[in-house]
């Protein structure tokens, strides 16, 4: 039986092969690993965006405002220039300005586990996970080191935003993304989509609509606590162990984290 992983890319592959967006220079991406905040960004974006201060920004409408490149891009086209798309993608030089959001791996995993451990063996414990799980974007590592490791890490067009500083003061964090995605917003607009995207009206709003791609009955709830330092409760000395072999620490270290 195919892995989830070799389920997934050949998928992925096909989407990003067929109708193709073209891409412009004011072309915002939202690049992430999984799990590390970029769902929260695109209900900020859309909340931003939206012409109808009334209208409720929902897992089922939020791509009309931020598409995802792997799952809508046939739809990237109808956007409003300067268009927002997300992506999980690694590191791909024709994506002409980039936001790229990073976690604490640590953090990431346990917001992984939680996430997919309806679709795992019931028996694996959460270092069974870290360790044996087939991730279909690789490791944490991998990925953000393919981003900020590249070449366009100190250009103009591209922006680090931890999670965490985002968790920390939203609005000042999300008011230079917007600033670095060239929109035109107020000062008030901005506040008004950050009150629109807490994680209490997310929580609501899933509750109440939902989610495209997902069940009750397989699948969590995307919208979990989406606090920091949640991994203490979780990583003992061996599951610690695995991602120091792995080499993530190393990867933590260059963006500033406590290892």
């Amino acid at each position: 039986m195919k892995s989830l992983k070799q389920r997934l890319l050949p998928k992925i592959s096909q989407l990003l092969n067929k109708n193709k967006p073209i891409l412009f220079d004011d072309d915002v991406f939202l690049i992430s690993y999984p799990k590390s905040g970029n769902t929260w960004v695109r209900f900020l974006f859309a909340n931003l965006l939206k012409k109808d201060a009334s209208e409720e920004v929902n897992f089922h409408n939020v791509h009309q405002y931020c598409q995802e490149l792997e799952s809508q891009n046939q739809k990237i086209d109808d956007l409003p220039r300067p268009r927002i798309i997300k992506s999980h993608q690694s590191y791909n030089p024709s994506f002409p300005r980039v936001i790229y959001i990073a976690r604490d791996c640590r953090d990431v995993y346990v917001s992984y586990y939680h996430y997919v451990k309806n679709t795992i063996p019931a028996d694996w414990s959460f270092k069974d996970f870290i360790e044996k799980y087939d991730f279909p974007y690789g490791y944490w590592n991998q990925h953000v080191s393919s981003w900020t490791g590249s070449k366009t890490r100190n250009s103009e067009n591209f922006k680090t935003v931890f999670y965490e500083d985002l968790l920390e003061n939203t609005f000042s964090t999300f008011s230079e993304m917007v600033t670095f995605s060239g929109l035109a917003s107020t000062t008030t607009q901005i506040q008004q989509a950050v009150e629109n995207s807490t994680f209490s009206a997310m929580k609501a709003i899933e509750k109440k609509h939902g989610r495209k791609f997902s069940s009750h009955d397989n699948a969590e709830n995307f919208v979990r606590s989406g606090k920091a330092k949640q991994w203490i409760h979780y990583f003992g000395s061996e599951e610690l162990k695995i991602l120091e072999t792995r080499g993530e620490f190393e990867v933590l270290s260059s963006l500033g984290y406590s290892v």
